[in-house]
C-alpha cells in the first residue's frame, strides 16, 4: 500500500501575499499557492494537544502529505473551514511524509 492511497481528502493550501491599497499603505490577503492538494487531515484528542507542550499554542489538527512547498506563515483551507499552520516537518527526513500541524481558526 502506497502514501498516496492513504492521502483521501484534498486541501487548498494558501500564502499571505500584500497588495498596495489606493493610500500607499498594504494590505493582506491570502492567494492559493497549492490546489487540490491530495492529504490526509486527522482531528487532535485533547490529550494529545495537551502533550505538543508548547504554551500559547492549541494544535487542533495534524495533516499528512507528501512534501510540498508549505511554511507556518500559510493557512490550509479544507471546505468551508481554514486552519493556521503551526508547524511542519518531514517525519523520518526521506522526503516521503510531511506532517502539518495546524489550528482550526474561526471565521
Amino acid at each position: 500500500m502506497s502514501i498516496e492511497s492513504l492521502l483521501v481528502s484534498t486541501v487548498n493550501v494558501q500564502a499571505p501575499t500584500e497588495t498596495r491599497d489606493a493610500f500607499g499603505g498594504y494590505e493582506e490577503s491570502w492567494a492559493n499557492s497549492i490546489i487540490n492538494m491530495p492529504c490526509r487531515i486527522q482531528p487532535l484528542s485533547g490529550s494529545e494537544r495537551f502533550a505538543m507542550g508548547k504554551e500559547g499554542t492549541d494544535i487542533t489538527h495534524r495533516l499528512y502529505c507528501v512534501p510540498q512547498t508549505i511554511t507556518e506563515s500559510d493557512r490550509i483551507v479544507f471546505g468551508s473551514r481554514t486552519f493556521g499552520v503551526r508547524a511542519v516537518r518531514d517525519t523520518n527526513e526521506l522526503g516521503r511524509l510531511m506532517v502539518v500541524d495546524c489550528t482550526e481558526e474561526s471565521s
